[in-house]
């Protein structure tokens, strides 16, 4: 970079600003990176990867229809790059662009054989997201056959098969991809077919050619074939059980993962229950589900212990923030108080004279899901000049399709009771579920009617694996770019998420207020009654989303600014 730098943007031959605008990428300078494909422009005339790079800036500040422009374009120019098809493939999934993502996908389908193993699993999952279970199973055989030792492969193939599981077709006899068990008298023998390499005998596998000349091809369950004929080895076995590999190998993979990773991220825990109708041999699964309730239940405490952000906490308990919200309402569940304002009067006051005196906001889930519960969302409609970050907008969407995929297919629980199992089912079109989707719905079209959808700010950007850019999804993409977003364009931040708040600190260009405050505020500005505001802090208080007595203890040094907290269950 400093060679370029002193010889000057302005000055460099053509050939040589592709590696500076390479340079620029690599060090993560987004800003000049951007300027200087700007200069060059994005015409068909421009060269390619001046064309890729602008849709990869596209792409990290989550234009997704710029980026989705300019990959194509740059495809049409290199037809046969991996990297671009399977990001023009996913950005046009996720754009609900089946049919324009499906010519695509047959190209990458086709490369996919060139590329690494962790990469083909990502085209599996692609696949799969768009319908195509075949070929993502037989792409996800081939990555996770290509390199057996590695955790990643054995979660990417497991999670692919555990999830909607897709139906695995076989014709029951032994050919490629087969697991076949042979049984002769007490002993077992055991083979994974495979038509080609690579093949590993220490896992009992063989190639298809092989098991022809054993006599094992065309054999289904209850056949024989004479294993050495002639020979002093010659002995008789039968077919006990034949399988497709892939089931074969998913059981095992789910089965053992934590046995052979054990330093590994946990991914999944299996248990064999015998066919007994017995109490005693469901205790393993309450045991395990209880274990399950003990690990929530310590999240809970070092949330309430250490103020974290509500997305870490939702990321560790694989929910949403609307779950969380919704959770501290409910009085049967030990989780709360949640924290979303300042219980000191400096702190407090700081909250009023940002609400009142801010005329812009930038959104978060947690102020919109209160905003909806208190029936608020039409009244602070012109009350601020709003915005979120593109990746609210992208959150919002995701969980309109899961609720709209339980309106459509019911959902199913289980959970530990103290008497046991407490099964829980909710049929297709249930009013509940109904009621969510009504709910999402509701506060997607508000924010699309009503509120300024910002991208990210190249500023803002880190580089991709570093340790923020990990810390932005261990929060949560909408709600660490909230807090960049009132960061950097100096505005005022809404949040029922004091973790989150606390990461504008005292000083910084952003600040923050909650509805607690917003309320008051509202009052102030003549948008609501004194009485109407009386009424709203009497409603959060009734589902005991608010407190609004004092907090006996004295500062503690853990918590931010060393301030006592207004608590909010």
């Amino acid at each position: 970079m400093s060679i370029f730098d002193e010889v000057g943007a302005d000055c460099l031959p053509t050939p040589l600003q592709r590696d500076f605008a390479g340079a620029l990428m690599e060090t993560n300078d987004l800003v000049r990176a951007a300027k200087l494909v700007e200069e060059i422009g994005t015409s068909d005339a421009s060269p390619d990867w001046a064309l890729s790079i602008a849709g990869e800036i596209a792409a990290r500040q989550g234009n997704a229809a710029r980026a989705v422009e300019l990959l194509s374009r740059t495809a049409e120019k290199r037809p046969e790059d991996p990297h671009v098809l399977f990001e023009l493939s996913r950005r046009l999934l996720a754009m609900k662009q089946d049919v324009a993502a499906a010519a695509y996908l047959d190209r990458l389908t086709v490369v996919s054989a060139t590329l690494r193993p962790q990469n083909r699993m990502a085209v599996a999952h692609l696949l799969k997201e768009a319908g195509r279970i075949d070929e993502a199973v037989r792409i996800a055989l081939a990555a996770f056959r290509a390199a057996p030792q590695d955790p990643a492969l054995h979660r990417g193939f497991g999670s692919l098969l555990a999830t909607d599981a897709p139906p695995i077709r076989h014709s029951g006899a032994v050919t490629d991809e087969t697991y076949v068990r042979m049984t002769a008298d007490d002993d077992v023998r055991e083979y994974v077919i495979y038509r080609d390499p690579p093949i590993d005998a220490r896992w009992s596998e063989l190639l298809l050619e092989d098991a022809a000349k054993m006599g094992l091809v065309g054999l289904r369950v209850g056949d024989t074939v004479v294993l050495n004929p002639g020979a002093f080895q010659e002995r008789r076995w039968t077919i006990a059980e034949v399988l497709p590999a892939v089931v074969y190998l998913f059981r095992d993979v789910m089965a053992h993962f934590e046995e052979r990773f054990p330093a590994e991220p946990f991914f999944v825990h299996m248990m064999k229950l015998p066919d007994e109708n017995s109490v005693k041999f469901l205790a393993p699964l309450i045991s395990s589900l209880q274990a399950k309730k003990e690990r929530a239940t310590a999240i809970f405490k070092m949330h309430e212990e250490n103020i974290l952000p509500l997305g870490f906490v939702a990321k560790m308990l694989d929910a949403t923030i609307p779950d969380l919200v919704r959770l501290a309402m409910t009085t049967s569940v030990d989780f709360g108080p949640l924290r979303v304002e300042w219980f000191d009067a400096e702190g407090q006051q700081e909250s009023r004279t940002v609400a009142q005196q801010s005329p812009r906001a930038v959104l978060t889930r947690s102020a919109l899901e209160t905003l909806l519960a208190l029936g608020l969302l039409d009244t602070v409609s012109n009350a601020y000049e709003w915005c979120v970050p593109q990746s609210l907008v992208e959150a919002l969407e995701s969980e309109r399709r899961d609720t709209e995929k339980n309106l459509a297919e019911g959902r199913k629980t289980v959970a530990a009771a103290e008497a046991g199992l407490r099964f829980d089912e909710i049929d297709p079109g249930d009013p509940s579920l109904q009621a969510r989707v009504d709910h999402v719905r509701r506060i997607t079209d508000w924010v699309t009617a009503h509120a300024q959808i910002e991208l990210r700010p190249l500023e803002m950007i880190e580089k991709p694996a570093s340790r923020e850019d990990e810390a932005r999804t261990s929060i949560g993409h909408d709600s660490m770019d909230a807090v960049q977003l009132a960061a950097h364009m100096n505005i005022a931040l809404l949040a029922d998420d004091l973790g989150l708040r606390r990461m504008l600190p005292k000083g910084s260009p952003g600040r923050s207020f909650s509805t607690v405050t917003l309320i008051g505020a509202l009052a102030d500005r003549n948008v609501i009654s004194q009485q109407q505001a009386h009424t709203l802090v009497l409603q959060l208080i009734e589902v005991e989303l608010c407190r609004d007595h004092a907090d006996p203890r004295p500062p503690s040094p853990r918590h931010p600014r060393g301030r006592r907290r207004e608590r909010i269950r």
